[in-house]
């Protein structure tokens, strides 16, 4: 008996077993997370708002701006 613990044989049968109760693990984790009530997915809205005055208030001194034009827009 010894002996046939210390053969490869004896390493790639756990190996193989070792294999499948992982793959086991991880295929019934996805199972179990979406037919439960809290699967953690949320919904997300968005919502874009166009033509609506900025102040910007800031240490001109110190700090510029990219990406925001200057001039006063009026709708």
């Amino acid at each position: 008996m010894k002996k046939f613990f210390n053969t490869q044989f004896w390493l790639v049968i756990v190996s193989i077993v070792f294999s499948i109760l992982l793959f086991l693990t991880a295929a019934s984790s996805n199972y179990t997370r979406t037919g439960s009530q809290v699967s953690g997915t949320t919904e997300t809205y968005t919502h874009t708002l166009e033509n609506v005055p900025i102040d910007i208030k800031y240490d001109t001194d110190k700090y510029f701006i990219s990406g925001y034009s200057y001039e006063k827009r009026f709708i």
